[in-house]
């Protein structure tokens, strides 16, 4: 299967890709810091958004049968990069924030199966992913 993305050169460090299936465009753009003009998420953000998107996809369908119950399942990831040049993440943290009446255990296997199976945004990158379990405002221990 191929999944095929363009982009375009919007000027200094700006690309526009465009999703030739869906059509979806995501603008892209380097920080002022790093010289850009900030016209949009860098492309490590784009991968983070990746990963959340991807997971919170796969955990929607695993929590299908649960989902009448579940009012909240957001997901926060802050990603830690080495200091070395290509400076890519070495660790990104992710923060699942569930409110409503599911079990721990129900959460936690919709996490592992995600990470472990399905999310492709996930089996795409080297880095070890770490993610903690909030429920109902709680931090819940494996």
């Amino acid at each position: 299967m191929s999944i095929k993305v363009n982009g375009e050169w919007q000027g200094n460090m700006s690309y526009k890709t465009v999703a030739l299936r869906s059509g979806h465009e995501i603008t892209m753009d380097a920080s002022v810091e790093a010289g850009g003009d900030n016209a949009g998420p860098s492309p490590m953000e784009v991968m983070l958004s990746s990963l959340i998107g991807c997971m919170g996809i796969d955990m929607s369908l695993i929590l299908k049968p649960h989902r009448d119950k579940i009012s909240k399942m957001d997901i926060n990831a802050e990603g830690f990069r080495v200091e070395e040049k290509p400076q890519r993440y070495d660790k990104i943290e992710l923060i699942v924030d569930v409110e409503g009446d599911v079990l721990a255990k129900h959460v936690f296997r919709a996490i592992d199966l995600s990470m472990d199976k399905y999310c492709s945004a996930r089996a795409s990158m080297n880095v070890e992913v770490e993610a903690k379990l909030i429920l109902n405002g709680e931090t819940v221990e494996r």
